[in-house]
């Protein structure tokens, strides 16, 4: 590990050093997560190809089924097919921070299939950034106070790498919109049965495609 040496000494020195002048230290103290932003992406932390808002998305579903009556379980973290299941159907959940864009990205034949035999629906959040909105922390405290139980929300965000305290459950948005898609025989998709004998052609490994919400028959969440 010696040679990490002069690059761990250089974190070491933004935290504590005065002998080159405070002007290092003083940004640091004063706004700590755009120095950490920094050192996030030349260290390669798994955030920075992570969104909370597709998280929060996912939150703010929940907290919509429950309040409404459902029974609900946050399956996605945990390697569910979809992202949310209630006794009655599934829910799949996109987001978005463009103001208008209306393509989501799809990953896999089974991302919208109904797999389990119940009605699959997809929920899209848009979302604006914001200094004063709803994060991830608080919607958490929300849905605990609801009933849902706040270990399997912990584990949840960890399995995701969002551990307590890091800044992405800090950051903060309004929903400018949230719209609900029945994914029926009418929503464009991809699914197993869209190929022979229902699997890839020989050769392909993976499918990835995007789907255009716009125009789409939708009903507010």
């Amino acid at each position: 590990m010696g040679w990490l040496r002069n690059e761990f000494g250089i974190i070491c020195e933004h935290m504590v050093t005065v002998v080159s002048g405070t002007a290092t230290r003083e940004a640091l103290v004063a706004d700590p997560l755009v120095w950490w932003q920094r050192w996030r992406h030349l260290l390669g932390n798994a955030l920075v190809d992570k969104h909370g808002y597709d998280v929060l998305a996912e939150l703010l579903a929940l907290e919509a089924l429950v309040i409404n009556g459902a029974i609900v379980e946050w399956s996605g973290p945990f390697g569910g097919v979809v992202d949310i299941k209630t006794p009655t159907g599934d829910y799949e959940v996109k987001s978005t921070i463009s103001r208008y864009g209306s393509v989501i990205n799809i990953s896999g034949q089974f991302q919208l299939a109904a797999s389990t035999g119940k009605p699959l629906q997809l929920i899209h959040f848009r979302f604006e950034p914001v200094d004063d909105g709803t994060s991830i922390d608080l919607v958490c405290d929300r849905l605990v106070t609801l009933g849902i139980d706040a270990s399997m929300l912990e584990n949840g965000l960890q399995q995701l790498g969002m551990e307590a305290g890091c800044s992405a459950r800090k950051e903060e948005y309004n929903v400018l919109e949230a719209r609900c898609y029945v994914v029926d025989g009418s929503f464009p998709r991809v699914v197993p049965e869209s190929f022979v004998d229902g699997t890839l052609p020989a050769g392909v490994v993976q499918l990835e495609y995007k789907v255009d919400l716009s125009g789409l028959a939708s009903q507010g969440l």
